[in-house]
């Protein structure tokens, strides 16, 4: 079996453990064919995400552990480019975005695809398939289209009226408006507002 070091930071506390489990989930290794061990020393491989150019304290560790002879990895979110002269890999959301064997696309629904609903306490992994499909059926609405700027790149209303062709999607901010109610909220409370508005649909804001 062989065996590989490696080091990944988190913006948030996480021991090694939690470390190794997350590493072996998301990159789906087989356990019976390969050992991750976590090195803080000396690994072989340092893995991080965006957190790096976010919080202080993740970009001071990368830095500490950058260096030539490891192989740095980078998961990155759907509004990120990696910068590949920092980094050897990078896993990305962009399906347009591609240097030869460096870059993997991962789908859009990569981390969540198993445990999307958080549980009451907010737990990391969540309430599970189960737990979706009694919410799933809770909906009332197909599609909701929540936004107030009209400036925004035309490809946004284009979806919004080619999906109106296939099934009625609720225009329910203050932009493309096509339903009654309160107007938009502003303010520390808009996003709960939002929440609210738009959690009795099955497709929130495309």
């Amino acid at each position: 079996m062989k065996t590989v070091k490696f080091y990944s930071i988190h913006k948030v506390k996480t021991s090694d453990a939690e470390r190794k489990e997350i590493i072996e989930r998301v990159f789906k290794i087989n356990t019976n064919k390969l050992n991750l061990v976590v090195d803080s020393e000396e690994p072989d491989y340092i893995i991080t995400d965006t957190g790096i150019y976010r919080y202080e304290r993740c970009w001071k560790e990368f830095r500490k552990y950058y260096s030539p002879k490891r192989i740095h990895i980078l998961f990155v979110d759907e509004a990120t480019f990696p910068d590949m002269n920092l980094f050897d890999y990078a896993c990305v959301m962009n399906s347009h975005f591609s240097i030869d064997d460096r870059v993997c696309k991962i789908p859009n629904d990569f981390f969540y695809s198993n445990k999307i609903m958080l549980t009451s306490d907010n737990s990391l992994y969540g309430a599970g398939k189960q737990k979706c499909k009694e919410e799933l059926e809770k909906k009332t609405g197909f599609c909701n289209f929540l936004y107030s700027n009209p400036n925004a790149h035309p490809n946004r209303d284009a979806l919004f009226y080619s999906l109106n062709c296939y099934k009625n999607v609720d225009a329910i901010g203050s932009h493309l408006r096509n339903v009654g109610g309160g107007r938009m909220a502003i303010g520390p409370n808009r996003i709960g507002w939002r929440v609210l508005l738009s959690k009795s649909h099955i497709i929130n804001s495309p």
